[in-house]
């Protein structure tokens, strides 16, 4: 009985190290997604951009991929083909713009955003996806997501 109490007890005092361990952690890692609206917003609209996506243009008008712009084909609410341009490349502010046949059909925009950046991530199943990042001022991890289009 006295064993059992014994190693119990040590147990115990594992649990609490890795508790505190673990608060100390968070509290230097912790993901300030929800203090602000606008990076959820923007996470919002550029997950069901992604994944409705058929593919990923090399280029559109002067937009070109790269960490700070992505470019998606989607399908418009008409039925039509758009290439969407997410751009990222103005400090603190977060473009989505619409076009169709070389011209814009809508233009919107998040200000005071944390610093966005766009990467290709390769699913295991062959489809590629975006893994999304964005840190703000002070380099604190505020947005680290995998978005990948829908199986087709």
């Amino acid at each position: 009985m006295l064993a059992s109490v014994v190693i119990f007890g040590i147990f115990l005092v594992i649990l609490v190290g890795l508790q505190r361990e673990f608060l100390r952690y968070d509290g230097e890692m912790r993901v300030a997604l929800f203090t602000h609206p606008a990076p959820l917003s923007v996470l919002a609209r550029l997950r069901r951009d992604v994944l409705d996506s058929r593919g990923y243009p090399s280029s559109e008008g002067a937009w070109e991929q790269s960490p700070s712009i992505l470019l998606l084909d989607v399908v418009g609410d008409d039925g039509r083909p758009r290439v969407v341009v997410w751009d990222f490349s103005t400090p603190r502010m977060a473009r989505r713009i619409e076009r169709f046949k070389g011209k814009t059909t809508s233009d919107w925009e998040a200000r005071a955003v944390p610093a966005f950046r766009v990467e290709s991530w390769e699913a295991p199943d062959g489809r590629t996806g975006v893994l999304v990042t964005a840190r703000d001022g002070g380099g604190n991890v505020v947005v680290d997501q995998i978005l990948a289009p829908r199986a087709r």
